[in-house]
């Protein structure tokens, strides 16, 4: 019983510190550290680094890149991620995520130094609005593949896709092809 009633106690004074402090129900430690710890400069730079990762893969108006802070997501050429479909939400995801990553390690901030990434170009397979499929008849997943492949050796990307590669990075050694069949080259991530 006294463990529990100490439970309650301790909870109940982090409740208050949380109400001191400000902060509402709901609203995650990570926006509070976000909030505090990009300024404006830091925000126009990560930006800088999204656009110029869209403009190597050629994305359509990839000009005008803002992060918006209180949505916590980007903006493109005045459109909101959000405001896409389902395969254009995935690449401006990755195009994120992707320049975060170096962003950091540019900088010499905090980042594991790999990003997995799943689906990426869902835009080519499973067309959700007229935006995606627009973009399915671009040369975006070649210029990304050869954006990928110009990535500094100090960082590393998985895709797992389900799109085939272009014929110019089929069997480089950073390409492996899941058969699906134990019987026919590789079958999986996890080997049996």
């Amino acid at each position: 019983m006294q463990k529990s009633l100490e439970l309650i106690r301790r909870r109940d004074a982090l409740l208050a510190q949380r109400i001191e402090l400000g902060i509402s129900p709901g609203y995650d430690s990570s926006t509070i550290v976000a909030q505090q710890q990009l300024d404006g400069a830091t925000l126009d730079q990560l930006s800088q680094v999204v656009e110029a990762e869209l403009k190597a893969w050629q994305f359509p108006e990839s000009q005008r890149v803002f992060f918006e802070l209180p949505k916590m997501d980007i903006s493109v050429a005045g459109k909101p991620r959000a405001a896409n479909g389902k395969g254009v939400r995935a690449l401006l995801h990755g195009a994120f995520s992707i320049s975060l990553m170096k962003y950091c390690r540019e900088r010499a901030r905090a980042h594991p130094g790999f990003l997995i990434l799943d689906s990426l170009f869902i835009t080519y397979r499973d067309p959700s609005d007229a935006g995606d499929s627009a973009i399915a008849h671009t040369p975006l997943k070649d210029r990304a593949f050869q954006s990928f492949s110009a990535m500094p050796n100090d960082l590393q990307l998985i895709i797992l896709e389900n799109v085939d590669v272009p014929a110019w990075l089929e069997g480089q050694p950073q390409v492996t092809h899941f058969t699906g069949n134990a019987a026919v080259g590789r079958a999986g991530l996890f080997p049996k």
